[in-house]
């Protein structure tokens, strides 16, 4: 049995003469299988990479046509290892269940704060799965169903599935992986990326495993759509479009959109808020105040987040296939007047899978924003939190805090999966980042601690403009 790939390219900066990407590539099934008959397993695999970079925003490109370049890949070292040490180390379902269908009737809803509804200017309509009503108040202090429920005991077997996954949450983890390859594509002439473009990358066919461009499925191809290209800049990939002989059918129009809003790896509205009375959803005055200082608690495109998560979902988007890319957030806090955006998300610490010893992790970890359903329930609409950073979780900002108009601006930063050293200095990120676990992108908050640590009677947030995003670079 084949062991299928998906191929997803994630653009990363464009230096005037080339563009640097980072391919995700993703296997489908037990990795240590072969690819096909006669063929290596994934981790013991020597790729050739066919590139293909098409001129031109017109529509999705079909696939074929002649490549733009060959990247011929080494063995990763570190791949066979590893994956050998996580199968002995977990017991892996050697048939694991088909995916669940996207519930028909469900949906993840958000309630939108007052700080994000000033900030974003909020005008209903862009989708009614957010609400501004006591909806999410209501849902939370419902009483719980019954009969109670008992819960199963947990399954000891996973899927390699949710092990490859758990491993692109960890950057040093998916590079020695063999999931993330570092790809630097020459664009000549340089002016051909004037208008913009398409980016795609399949098995050439000589590559090990080129057998799955005839297996139906065997290769699932997605592309990312390059904007207008001038000077050298950072670039992201929020959003990834299916590549296949007969483009896709249906109104693309929607992500295409994202993409020319987010392609530089920023949030566009951050906005957040400190807890004022004893409840902390509750944002009317009702004369009581918080027992304790909970510190700041921080938001961004609520209405943007909500529908890439209902799109994930919604049986009637399931044909549209646009893959989100966006897998978590990252954010930066600086005092005022320092130049220098200092990490809230840092993390080090040495990376080992059992004998397997990959070294020091010395970067940041995400901000996930993730729903849940209320009441440990199984079925029924499920809820994303009113802010995505807030007390209790990691990282939110504990210390006093002086609050800006909602008018100021939030930027925000990319981060992709290989970055080893994401320090304020390293320059690869810029500030809040979200998919497929490649793209991850970043929202530079920045807080102003108050000096004396006391509580600032003229409570303000400063966060830069996007505007002003010089030092926002992306990797």
């Amino acid at each position: 049995m084949a062991t299928k790939l998906v191929f997803l390219p994630y653009l990363q900066t464009w230096n005037v003469a080339a563009l640097h990407v980072r391919l995700l590539l993703i296997p489908r099934g037990n990795p240590l299988d072969p690819l096909i008959a006669a063929a290596p397993s994934f981790p013991d695999a020597k790729f050739a990479f066919e590139i293909h970079l098409l001129p031109g925003l017109d529509a999705i490109p079909p696939l074929g046509g002649p490549a733009t370049s060959v990247a011929n890949e080494p063995v990763v070292a570190t791949a066979a290892p590893l994956f050998q040490e996580l199968q002995a180390q977990f017991q892996i379902d050697p048939a694991p269940p088909p995916a669940n269908p996207r519930p028909a009737g469900t949906q993840i809803r958000k309630h939108l704060p007052t700080s994000y509804q000033v900030a974003a200017q909020y005008v209903p309509g862009r989708t009614s799965q957010v609400s501004t009503d006591d909806s999410y108040t209501c849902a939370l202090g419902a009483p719980p169903p019954k009969p109670f429920v008992k819960l199963p005991p947990a399954d000891p077997k996973v899927s390699w599935g949710r092990v490859i996954a758990a491993l692109m949450r960890q950057p040093v983890l998916a590079e020695a992986a063999g999931l993330i390859r570092s790809l630097d594509i020459a664009v000549a002439p340089a002016t051909s990326l004037a208008a913009g473009g398409w980016l795609y990358v399949t098995l050439a066919p000589g590559s090990d495993g080129a057998g799955l461009l005839g297996v139906p499925d065997g290769l699932k191809i997605y592309g990312t759509r390059i904007p207008p290209l001038a000077g050298g800049r950072p670039l992201f990939t929020p959003v990834l479009f299916p590549i296949a002989t007969v483009p896709p059918s249906g109104s693309y129009d929607e992500p295409f959109a994202e993409v020319d809003n987010y392609n530089d790896g920023f949030a566009k509205t951050v906005h957040g808020g400190q807890p004022q009375q004893l409840d902390p959803l509750q944002e009317i005055a009702d004369g009581t105040r918080p027992a304790k200082e909970l510190g700041l608690r921080i938001g961004w495109d609520d209405e943007q987040v909500t529908i890439w998560c209902n799109r994930q979902i919604d049986p009637a988007a399931a044909s549209l296939d646009a893959q989100m890319g966006v897998s978590g957030y990252r954010i930066d806090a600086r005092t005022v007047g320092d130049p220098a955006w200092h990490s809230l998300c840092l993390a080090r610490g040495s990376v080992k899978v059992g004998p397997v010893d990959l070294g020091i992790f010395d970067g940041e970890l995400t901000v996930e924003t993730h729903p849940v359903q209320l009441q440990a329930q199984s079925i029924g609409d499920y809820w994303l939190p009113t802010y995505f950073s807030r007390p209790g979780t990691v990282p939110h900002w504990s210390g006093w805090i002086r609050l800006a108009s909602s008018s100021a601006a939030v930027r925000t930063r990319t981060i992709r999966p290989g970055c080893r050293r994401c320090r304020p200095t390293c320059r690869c990120v810029t500030a809040m980042t979200t998919s497929y676990a490649c793209a991850w992108w970043t929202t530079r908050a920045v807080a102003q601690r108050c000096p004396a640590r006391r509580q600032c009677p003229d409570p303000r947030l400063s966060l830069p403009s996007p505007a002003g995003a010089g030092s926002a670079q992306a990797i």
